[in-house]
């Protein structure tokens, strides 16, 4: 079911990707694309690729989202922010308020098994919403300031 990454009229990257851990190098696929056509620094990537990795594995091993529906990947640039729409069919899961509070600062031994992927979420996006859209789709919108972009290559 993994389509390769498109990029529409508008310069949005998109993916729509089966709901499975092989997934993950689609995603990867994506910002690589994203990458080039935009400048995006190493690093940025590198974050990119983790958040996106997380949300999958998150998304899979929670979700269960029906194999027949795909998870939708968008990536755009937004002034010296990326814009990652990313949607999935699974149970219904709003990060902001479902997620325990992080508790990286505890002492190992005193920690919960698991749990770091949305603090690291947290740590690298400025921004995150949402919302349970009425096609029954966990909609989450994030945003991540980078570096900078070659403006060259954006056109």
């Amino acid at each position: 079911m993994s389509e390769i990454p498109l990029i529409d009229e508008t310069g949005i990257f998109e993916a729509r990707l089966a709901p499975n851990f092989d997934s993950v190098k689609g995603a990867f696929e994506l910002v690589a694309r994203f990458r080039t056509a935009h400048g995006l620094s190493q690093r940025d990537a590198l974050i990119l690729n983790l958040i996106l990795e997380e949300l999958l594995v998150n998304t899979v091993e929670h979700g269960r989202p029906p194999d027949h529906h795909p998870v939708s990947i968008r990536l755009a640039r937004s002034g010296y922010c990326v814009a990652i729409d990313y949607r999935d069919r699974g149970v219904a899961f709003n990060p902001i308020k479902d997620t325990p509070p992080d508790d990286i600062d505890q002492p190992v031994d005193e920690r919960r098994v698991g749990g770091l992927g949305w603090p690291l979420i947290r740590h690298y996006c400025h921004n995150i919403r949402y919302e349970r859209n009425t096609d029954g789709e966990n909609a989450l919108m994030l945003e991540r300031r980078v570096e900078a972009f070659d403006d060259f290559k954006s056109g």
